[in-house]
């Protein structure tokens, strides 16, 4: 295009755009332990839950 555009403010585009990137890693991370601890806690329940119907079959085959 034949237009010169100082260094700096390459540079300083390339800096923000680093630190947006860096602020949307971080706040990625913590949604993803979020996302890991409420999946946990899910398959323990559900674990649970099958555990509870294996028993009522059990006593209930025994009666």
């Amino acid at each position: 295009f034949g237009v010169h555009v100082p260094k700096g403010y390459i540079y300083a585009a390339m800096a923000f755009s680093a630190g947006v990137e860096a602020l949307n890693m971080m706040g990625r991370r913590g949604a993803t332990k979020k996302e890991q601890a409420e999946r946990a806690r899910s398959e323990a329940n559900a674990a649970e839950v099958r555990a509870q119907k294996a028993e009522a079959e059990a006593a209930a085959e025994k009666a």
